[in-house]
């Protein structure tokens, strides 16, 4: 009984993908997929770099932001689908003012 009780303290980390976070590493690993189409060692290289900055600097935007910070971004700042409209409980990005 001596024992202390383990408590977890990454029960709510954000999803990973090695050590990086998952919005960190989907825009370089489209943007890697992107250049293996294209199907040249040039094309790989140049989506390879780009890729890599577009993870740096969304890193960097995220650093000092709340963790659901890129999640809101993408929420007021693209354009709402349709068919997503329809499961969100949330009204379509273009409405600025809530009334309630």
């Amino acid at each position: 009984m001596s024992q202390g009780v383990l408590i977890l303290s990454r029960l709510d980390d954000p999803w990973k993908i090695g050590p990086w976070e998952i919005d960190v590493f989907v825009p370089a690993a489209l943007c890697i997929f992107v250049g293996m189409l294209k199907g040249t060692g040039m094309g790989l290289a140049i989506s390879l770099a780009v890729g890599v900055f577009l993870s740096l600097q969304i890193s960097k935007l995220k650093a000092a932001q709340h963790p659901g910070f890129v999640m809101h971004f993408i929420y007021w700042h693209l354009p709402s689908f349709g068919s997503l409209n329809n499961y969100a409980p949330f009204p379509p990005s273009a409405y600025r003012e809530m009334v309630g």
